[in-house]
């Protein structure tokens, strides 16, 4: 599409999950836009390509044929549960609740194809003018909001409203924001695509093994099309730089010496080199706007801390800056005043899950508790059924409003 509009009352920076979310979303309230992304799609995005039960929700919020039109394709795997893994190896398998028109609640699909197929949803919108390939590093202040442009100066434009959906490196969210991420709120991870990995339960679980091995993180195994599986860990900084961790070296370890690992990984086949990425956590609270400007997904630290989900809290930020804007335009507001109510909205939505996985990250840091906790899961049928709820997105505050659930919990504990 065409580049050469200098003038856009809304302007999305990245093409991403959460910035093309938020296009499709202002599309749905008739409102046109710009987005722009540095890369040409199909680009890679180092990531666990898991996609929870909030994704599959969410696609089908903005539209159900635009989540039939993925659930329906050869890029991805459905997944029917969820294996945890404790530290004293003991597991347990949540299951993934089937949607009601039979679609699974959950997949795997590789970023390099999830992203480009949503950039080619946005492609098909004639409200959405999609710019590839300029990365835009100059941000200067004006009255009427901001005007952008790339190093060179060739690509220049003028917007009301700028929505910043690129990514853990945003120029803006560090530069222009202020945000910065320090090491207790941030992890490290690496990823590496392999085949012929022995599966596990059909190849129909996502697996998150938290390892004593690995304090503060967890190693993956999730399933992809093709034969594929995304093999990964990652680690909070602290721990990282606290015992000197070689993400690179301890993933190779681990696979070659771990007893739940090497027989699995014994003629697995590795499709490419180990490639690390950043993980900006959310659980502190943060700005996530100013005058004239919105911040969604990496940008605004919105990582889960305990299980590094983040497509999800993207794409959902992304509609909700996108129903703000609309206000925004409706009242002719753009000010920092009237922008706190996305952040109100934020916080209500996504940052008390924030805040219960960074303390569920912290119990990590006590592998005996967390056994405990894991050993309550398995055999507590009411503990079970809440971490049910909470991983397909079910109504689970009810229940803890409900003093039958209480009674309930106590006796499937004897």
């Amino acid at each position: 599409m065409s580049s050469s509009t200098n003038f856009s009352a809304v302007t999305i920076i990245g093409a991403g999950p959460g910035g093309a979310a938020a296009a499709l979303q202002l599309a749905k309230h008739n409102i046109a836009c710009t987005i722009i992304d540095k890369a040409v799609f199909p680009r890679d995005k180092i990531c666990g390509d898991g996609l929870t039960p909030k994704v599959a929700t969410l696609l089908t919020r903005i539209n159900p044929d635009l989540f039939k039109r993925f659930a329906t394709s050869s890029i991805q795997t459905p997944i029917k549960s969820l294996r945890l893994v404790a530290p004293n190896n003991k597991d347990v398998y949540i299951p993934i609740t089937e949607k009601e028109d039979g679609f699974s609640g959950s997949y795997a699909s590789k970023r390099l194809d999830f992203d480009n197929f949503l950039v080619e949803e946005v492609k098909k919108n004639p409200l959405i003018n999609l710019v590839e390939g300029v990365g835009i590093e100059k941000f200067e202040q004006i009255n009427s909001g901001y005007k952008i442009g790339n190093k060179n100066g060739s690509f220049q434009l003028s917007t009301s409203l700028l929505l910043v959906a690129d990514g853990a490196h945003s120029h803006f969210a560090r530069h222009v924001a202020g945000i910065n991420v320090e090491p207790e709120n941030h992890a490290a991870a690496i990823r590496i695509y392999y085949k012929n990995i022995k599966p596990i339960n059909d190849n129909e679980s996502l697996e998150i093994i938290y390892l004593k091995e690995l304090p503060l993180g967890y190693f993956w195994i999730f399933p992809l099309p093709d034969g594929y599986y995304n093999v990964g860990l990652g680690m909070r900084s602290t721990e990282v730089s606290k015992y000197k961790v070689n993400l690179k070296k301890e993933i190779q370890n681990l696979i070659a010496n771990h007893p739940l690992l090497k027989d699995r990984f014994k003629d697995a086949i590795a499709m490419d080199k180990p490639s690390g990425f950043g993980l900006p956590l959310g659980g502190k609270t943060r700005p996530v706007s100013g005058a004239n400007y919105m911040l969604i997904g990496d940008a605004a630290c919105m990582i889960d801390p305990f299980t590094g989900e983040g497509v999800g809290n993207a794409i959902h930020a992304g509609m909700m800056a996108a129903d703000q804007a609309k206000n925004c335009i409706e009242t002719n507001d753009f000010s920092a005043q009237f922008l706190k109510a996305y952040d109100k909205r934020i916080h209500r939505v996504l940052g008390k899950d924030f805040i219960m996985s960074k303390r569920a990250q912290e119990s990590l840091k006590y592998p005996a508790i967390f056994n405990l906790c894991f050993g309550l899961l398995k055999r507590n049928k009411s503990f079970k059924e809440i971490v049910t709820l909470a991983l397909n997105g079910g109504d689970f505050n009810s229940l803890l409003k409900s003093p039958k659930f209480y009674l309930k919990l106590v006796k499937d504990s004897f």
